[in-house]
Order: C-alpha cells, then sequence, then structure tokens
C-alpha cells in the first residue's frame, strides 16, 4: 500500500511546522502498514492540480493537509474534476465532526484502492483532530473498497510493538505488498488487498501465533467468536458485575446461541450485595476494600462456584467522574475465574472523564481478558 501525506503551506511556513508535522504524520500513519512520503506543496490551485496528476499514477491514497483553498471546497473540487485522474481515483474530505463526505466518486472506481481525502486544516498538529482524522480516513478507506477484494484477518494484540513487527515479518516473507493494520480496543486487524493464496497465509498466522489469531473475517465481532468459541468447547460463563452494572452480560446476550454459553449473572452494584447475593467476606466489601484484587477474585470465584460455570467474571472499581476513597476515577478490578485453575485478576486505568467511557472500556477489557483465556494454554 502506497500512500503520499501532501501539506499545503506558504514557503513562509514550511520551516516553521515541518519538522513538528512530519513526526506527527509518522506517529499517525506508521503503525498501519502503510508505506508512506511527506511532501509539501505550495499552496496554488495550479501548482496542486499538476502535482497531484503527476502523482496519482504512483499511489493507492491521497491525504491532502490543511490549506486556505480547502476552506472553499467548491474550489477544490472545481480543481480535481478538471483532471484526468477523477477518473480513477474516489474523493472524499473529512469534516471537523471527523466524518467522511464522498461527494465525488471516480467514473472507475468501483473496486478501485485510488482515494484522495482532504483532512480538515491542521496546521497546529498537536491537535488530536490530526490523529483522529487519520484513523477515520482508514477505517474509511477500508469499507470503501469492495468487501470481495479485501481479505481480513483478526488477533488479539499483546505486546502492540513486537507483536507488530513479527506479523509484519511474516508479510514480507509472503511478499505482501497491499495491506492495512488496524487497532481497534484490543484487536488487531489485518486487512490484505493482494491477490494471494489467503488459505496458505492463514494456515501459517494461525500456526505462529497460536495465542492471538481469532479468526478470519471483514466484519469480526468479539462477542460472535466468544459465544462461537465457548459452544465448540462446550463451555459456560457467569459474570458478578459492580458499576458495569451487567453490561458484560448484555454484551454477550446480544449474539444469537448465547443461551448455550452465559448461565446469568449478578448485579452487585452496592457493596452491600456483594456480601448478600455472592456471599462473599464482609471484610473485603467494607471501605476502600471493595476496590482491590481479593475482592475482583472473591466476587468472580463466587459466581463461578455458584453457578458451576466454566469460567467467572467479575469487574470492580470506581466509574467516576471524581475518585472514591483515596481511588482515582477510571480504576478498575477485573477478576477471572476458571474451574481447576487458580483465580487472577487484573487492574486497569482508564482515563475517561465520561464515567460510562470508563464502563465500556472495562466491560471491553473483560471480553478480551476472556479471550485471552480461552487463546492460552491454561483453557486447553
Amino acid at each position: 500500500m502506497k500512500a503520499i501525506v501532501i501539506k499545503l503551506s506558504a514557503e513562509s511556513d514550511k520551516e516553521k511546522i515541518s519538522v513538528r508535522q512530519e513526526i506527527k504524520t509518522i506517529e499517525a500513519i506508521s503503525a498501519y502498514g502503510i508505506e508512506y512520503f511527506f511532501q509539501y506543496i505550495k499552496d496554488n490551485p495550479q501548482i496542486l492540480g499538476e502535482k497531484l496528476s503527476l502523482l496519482s499514477t504512483e499511489y493507492d491514497l491521497m491525504l491532502i493537509i490543511g490549506s486556505e483553498i480547502l476552506i472553499d471546497r467548491s474550489l477544490i473540487f472545481d480543481i480535481l474534476q478538471n483532471h484526468c485522474f477523477l477518473k480513477h481515483f474516489s474523493i472524499a474530505f473529512v469534516n471537523e465532526q471527523k466524518q467522511v463526505i464522498r461527494p465525488f466518486i471516480g467514473e472507475n472506481n468501483s473496486g478501485s484502492l485510488k482515494n484522495i481525502y482532504l483532512l480538515p486544516n491542521v496546521s497546529n498538529v498537536e491537535d488530536q483532530l490530526f490523529i483522529e482524522s487519520i484513523r477515520t480516513i482508514l477505517k474509511d478507506f477500508m469499507t470503501w473498497n469492495a468487501p470481495s477484494q479485501m481479505k481480513s484477518l483478526n488477533f488479539l494484540m499483546d505486546n502492540k510493538s513486537s507483536f507488530q513487527e513479527k506479523i509484519l515479518s511474516q508479510m514480507k516473507s509472503f511478499k505482501v505488498k497491499k495491506y492495512l493494520i488496524m487497532e481497534d480496543e484490543g484487536i488487531m486487524q489485518l486487512i490484505l488487498f493482494d491477490s494471494m493464496n489467503i488459505t496458505n497465509f492463514i494456515d501459517q498466522m494461525s500456526q505462529l501465533f497460536p495465542q492471538n489469531y481469532l479468526a478470519s473475517g471483514n466484519n469480526f465481532s468479539l462477542e460472535e467468536w466468544l459465544v462461537r468459541r465457548l459452544s465448540q468447547r462446550c463451555q459456560t460463563i457467569s459474570t458478578a458485575e459492580s458499576l458495569t452494572a451487567g453490561l458484560v452480560s448484555s454484551r454477550l446476550a446480544r449474539v444469537s446461541g448465547a443461551s448455550q454459553v452465559l448461565k446469568g449473572g449478578m448485579v452487585v452494584y452496592q457493596s452491600i450485595m456483594k456480601d448478600v447475593l455472592l456471599g462473599i467476606d464482609n471484610q473485603l466489601t467494607i471501605g476502600d476494600h471493595v476496590y482491590s484484587h481479593a475482592c475482583a477474585k472473591a466476587m468472580a470465584e463466587a459466581i463461578q462456584t455458584k453457578t458451576q460455570s466454566d469460567f467467572g467474571l467479575s469487574l470492580t472499581g470506581v466509574a467516576g467522574p471524581g475518585e472514591d476513597m483515596g481511588h482515582p476515577a477510571g480504576q478498575v478490578f477485573i477478576g477471572i475465574a476458571q474451574k481447576g485453575h487458580e483465580v487472577e485478576s487484573y487492574k486497569y486505568q482508564f482515563n475517561f472523564k465520561d464515567r460510562n467511557q470508563v464502563r465500556i472500556k472495562a466491560c471491553r477489557q473483560a471480553l478480551l481478558l476472556l479471550a485471552q483465556k480461552i487463546l492460552s494454554n491454561k483453557c486447553s
């Protein structure tokens, strides 16, 4: 996959912003497996048109960043329409709400990888808008191209940098050139656009990364994977939830067939209900002890034992917006009890101002933890 990032600027601006802009570009794009180049073009409609005409034959993806002429989108589209590369490219812009608007589609663009995206003026590259815009573009790029041309593999993330390096090494050995790497909430999605023997590639990846490889497919769902895999293993799960108040069991229950694996759950929001319903030692729920590894373990073990499930998941913590008894907002403990194994707990710190974002993130992390246990040798 070849992309070029074009920064339109006045000559006087170039030295002032070039280093910071290029660093931010590297941070935003290099993680996605895209071979890209950075180029400045003078903020002039005629020069832009000429340069784009030359570059259009070489690149699959063009990202045009920050320009006075981009403010008047009618002008930029007039420029683009008057050039032959419009026949081969889809043209879209990302607005300030990070939405992709696609007013023009090339005549021969059906199923094409060729795309031009116009970004908001983000000369202030410290603004998170830049990275968020890049992410929006890559998601749009992934979904815009014909699904029949795309093959996706999904992996559970562990150590981000080392795992990605291993994936990229395998890509080189298979001589894969057109691909994207997307990461979203603990899942890495490898999207392939190359014509290749996908079956051999999947077999190779599943053998090399047995504790990471989840499944192939463009529309991967972690919840569906969990329900399907637990069902295949004839295993069950139950939950004991405090701050998430039933979100985990609800996410699993959305999947058809969940009744085969989800035995049930308890919402033990108040500390006293952890004693009354789960029967755990009330010393673990007095004061700030409720926010601890010990409490999370006790909750997970209690729900697993009471329901005779193969897995028991528990969540306790501070949703926010403020701290509670000295524990910061976003601090969450997740416990997991697996039949025949020692009970474990994990501590996380989610930095969101919105309490519901903390709860959603905690729910997702609990499901990722369950997937990790299923893939590990402990669950074989």
